[in-house]
């Protein structure tokens, strides 16, 4: 591969802020709920030039414990 096509330049990319929520509540002793909210605020941002990142993104579930 001719790596000459790509040239290894540093470049600086803008600053962001990052919004993470996550929680949890006990239900009964065996069973838990669970939630997490990743980059809340939907920030568009670049940890590499070139390849973006996720948007807004949710998970949740439920935990047993036997």
């Amino acid at each position: 591969m001719d790596f000459s096509l790509f040239p290894a330049e540093r470049v600086r990319l803008e600053a962001y802020t990052l919004v993470n929520l996550s929680a949890s509540y006990d239900i009964f002793n065996y069973l838990q709920v669970y939630g997490r909210v990743e980059n809340l605020f939907d920030t568009e941002y670049e940890e590499v030039l070139g390849y973006t990142t996720p948007a807004l993104s949710g998970y949740a579930g439920i935990k047993i414990s036997l």
